[in-house]
């Protein structure tokens, strides 16, 4: 720990640098030299050498093995560490260059927003979340090429880098890269992602790609996709293929391309688009799942595909065949001869969370259940659905309307929301039917009952029902809505739907549900138009690509417009949300009708000034499950939460918080918190303080059920002093072996400085690893006693 808090910008950007080099050697032909990158036969550092050391076993015999051997070993070695093997020697070199990465996915597709804009993306790794991956962003600028990047440094905003290549178009020199990266896997990736209209053919390198078992590519003309199929094996895993979004409707993919191999022999296809396949195509195809627009499938075909199924002569494993048309289908000509099951009433109380969820994931048309000939106990469900222009457009509009009510005050009437009185249609009133049971005795309910009923329907819903009656109306009012998150955040920059540049906005996200995959939520979007306000929100119609709506409020402010809507639905909660959410620089307390958030378990704020966490601490309740308090980018390294404030009982009790800031704690206030998982910009505490919160969790008098405590700091601290009176097990070559997979994922997630392993006075089997770096003491809860096979030991993890 040596480095000092000068010396550490320095070092971040040479890290930055090296970031980006693992692409180098890639770039020769888009300026390599404009990016910085080292010479490969650049002798290695002593650190680039110690971090081969780990993964190859030690140089000892190394000079002694041929290229071939050489070659064998760095197939084992990621990216990152084949380009430090690389600048050792020009041998090293070698055998670097002539193995093959191995190149899960590469991607290619142009933004419909930006006609100047293409992205490469590639990936190492199957699973996205690995991180092994990378994404280029070309655009034209002038007669050169832009080619733009993230950089992300510890402890600072991600920063968009970039370099200019000189007279050449973004178009091809995107899609050079993109298949330099194929090349340089030997063509062997998986998958292939090209969504260009235009790809430029006459410049492209490929041959074949051996591997590929998932290809989606978009195109407005079957020469293009016959090119590609001309490029890939026969025989798929899945393949997608879509047009323009202006095509869709009117563009078709001939019958006789409908007999490649590549379609008829793969197990799952989707087609964003109208696919002309006969009747003897769609009974012949093997796929057990597929999607396209229907052209000219008859209700005979579709009637005999079922009918092959049931008598089980169908494809194998059978997932769903989903045929789209706005086509006017003779149902009893699709049903002919088979034995239905309707969904009646019977049916869906047997099966009522199937149908419910079939409903919400699937949407719900006459629905039938065909069970099998061969097994009874397996069986299909047909849906048969009229798509109209007409009613999708409804159907927009009652998605917003369920925000209506509270829209009353930015503008109520400008959105088309229903009017609360007018009555409800027949179709209102059957969906109403299932969920509350029956209307028999629904008007000798008094108005304390039907809130009680109220309660458990979801909010849909009870916008159907207000429109039954006044008195449903004012039932439905005084219910309150389970509102369970509220986010306000001012100025995000990934509104990419709605403008390529950044402007001013508050966003207001609304969720019903703990799990936001339920899709139980919604998300409005302020920002100033002149004088006026300007909303906007996302809008699905089926089959059509997303479109951005609005309404314009005349007269006012959108950061206290955006407010006043987020307040709203607390109000309309009770203000008994879970969690939230406010990042606002400056979040207008003087029209603020917040009083107490009585429930309120979870908190993040962002501020640049005490007060105003203050303003919000007074309204939560002292005890919270956790808490994050975070400051501007900007302020990070300069201000400070003051030491008096830090004694509010939301810190010193909470189990979790988070800060993104630096925090004035005292050693005495450190040692006294009873979080189990802290983290935050360190400014007072000491290495004594360090040392004896140590010395607590050894002795059994430390915080239940530690997981981490994350002290940031760019300060020169004494290890000797953090570690004084400590009994220490060192990370060296004997407890690596023991415990290898561990200090891997360890190194891989939290980093790695000079790491020892302490152990419970209490249990032995229990124990803390401490990881001392340049910029953070962290402690971890890693070792837990576990038993197996009658035998007790200490399993190390990560918390």
């Amino acid at each position: 720990m040596s480095s000092t808090p000068a010396e550490e910008p320095k070092e971040e950007e040479d890290e930055c640098k090296l970031e980006f080099n693992i692409f180098g050697e890639l770039l020769d032909d888009i300026e390599h030299e404009n990016v910085g990158i080292q010479n490969p036969n650049k002798s290695a550092s002593k650190k680039d050498i110690d971090s081969l050391l780990k993964l190859i076993g030690g140089f000892k015999h190394w000079p002694l093995l041929n290229e071939d051997c050489k070659i064998e070993v760095v197939k084992y070695l990621d990216y990152p560490s084949r380009c430090k093997l690389e600048r050792c020697s020009r041998a090293d070199y070698e055998a670097v260059k002539k193995t093959p990465i191995e190149v899960y996915s590469v991607e290619l597709f142009d933004n419909e927003k930006d006609p100047y804009t293409l992205c490469v993306e590639e990936f190492f790794h199957h699973d996205f979340i690995s991180g092994k991956r990378f994404e280029f962003i070309f655009s034209q600028h002038g007669d050169d090429t832009e080619v733009r990047w993230t950089q992300n440094v510890s402890k600072k905003r991600p920063k968009s880098r970039n370099l200019i290549l000189k007279s050449c178009n973004y178009y091809e020199e995107a899609v050079k890269f993109g298949e330099k990266w194929m090349k340089k896997g030997n063509y062997e990736m998986k998958r292939v992602t090209i969504e260009m209209i235009n790809y430029p053919v006459e410049i492209s390198q490929l041959k074949f790609l051996p591997r590929c078992k998932s290809i989606r590519t978009a195109a407005d003309n079957v020469e293009t996709f016959r090119w590609w199929f001309q490029r890939i094996p026969d025989q798929l895993v899945d393949l997608q293929l879509s047009t323009s979004y202006e095509n869709r409707d009117n563009w078709t993919i001939p019958t006789e391309f409908l007999n490649a191999p590549q379609i008829m022999l793969t197990p799952e296809f989707y087609f964003w688009c109208r696919a002309a396949f006969t009747d003897e195509q769609f009974l012949n195809l093997k796929a057990s799942k597929f999607s396209f627009d229907c052209v000219n499938v008859t209700e005979d075909g579709i009637n005999q595909y079922i009918k092959k199924w049931v008598s089980g002569k169908g494809v194998e494993n059978f997932k769903q065949a989903l045929l789209w048309s706005i086509r006017d289908w003779d149902q009893s000509a699709i049903t002919r001869g088979l034995e239905l099951r309707p969904w009646d009433t019977d049916f869906e109380t047997e099966a009522a969370g199937f149908c419910s969820d079939f409903g919400r994931v699937c949407g719900r048309g006459t629905c039938y259940q065909i069970s099998s000939a061969i097994n009874p106990y397996e069986s299909l469900t047909l849906s048969l659905s009229a798509v109209q222009e007409q009613k999708e457009e409804d159907e927009c509009k009652l998605e917003f309307n369920i925000f209506g009510e509270f829209l009353d005050d930015i503008e109520h009437e400008n959105v088309g929301i229903l009017n609360p009185n007018k009555p409800a249609t027949k179709k209102d009133i059957d969906s109403l039917l299932k969920l509350i049971g029956g209307f028999q005795h629904w008007p000798l309910l008094n108005e304390d009952c039907k809130i009680e009923v109220v309660k458990y329907l979801d909010y849909p819903s009870r916008c159907k029902l207000e429109r039954c009656s006044r008195a449903d109306y004012e039932a439905v009012k005084k219910t309150p809505v389970e509102v369970y998150n509220v986010e306000m955040i001012d100025n995000e920059t990934h509104h990419y739907s709605l403008s390529m540049e950044p402007f001013d906005n508050v966003v207001v996200r609304v969720q019903f549900h703990h799990d936001f995959n339920s899709g139980k939520r919604f998300e409005l979007i302020f920002s100033q138009l002149g004088d006026d306000t300007e909303v906007r929100w996302t809008q699905y119609v089926p089959r059509k690509r997303p479109e951005s709506r609005n309404l314009i409020l005349k007269s006012c402010n959108y950061y206290e417009e955006a407010v006043k809507f987020g307040e709203k639905w607390m109000k309309k909660g009770n203000y008994e949300m879970k969690h939230l959410t406010i990042e606002m620089k400056n979040y207008p307390f003087e029209i603020s009708q917040i009083k107490f958030l009585p429930r309120c378990k979870s908190i993040r704020v962002a501020a640049d000034d005490v007060e105003m966490f203050r303003w919000w601490f007074q309204r939560i309740p002292d005890q919270l499950v956790d808490l994050q308090l975070l400051t501007n980018f900007d302020n990070r390294e300069t201000w400070t939460i003051p030491t008096e404030f830090l004694n509010a009982p939301q810190i010193m009790l909470t189990p979790e918080f988070y800060f993104w800031c630096r925090a004035a704690f005292t050693d005495e206030q450190f040692l006294k918190l009873k979080a189990n998982k802290i983290s935050f910009d360190c400014v007072n505490v000491t290495e004594d303080g360090i040392n004896q919160y140590i010395k607590n969790w050894v002795s059994g008098k430390g915080v239940e059920n530690f997981r981490s405590a994350l002290l940031w700091s760019n300060r020169n601290y004494d290890e000797s002093a953090i570690t004084r009176g400590l009994e220490l097990r060192p990370w060296d070559n004997n407890f690596e072996e023991e415990a290898a997979g561990f200090c891997c994922d360890f190194e891989r997630v939290c980093g790695r400085g000079t790491c020892y392993q302490i152990y419970s006075k209490i249990d032995p089997y229990e124990s803390l690893t401490l990881s001392m770096s340049d910029d953070c003491v962290a402690i971890y809860g890693t070792g837990k006693r576990t038993e197996w096979n009658g035998k007790t030991y200490s399993n190390y993890s990560i918390p």
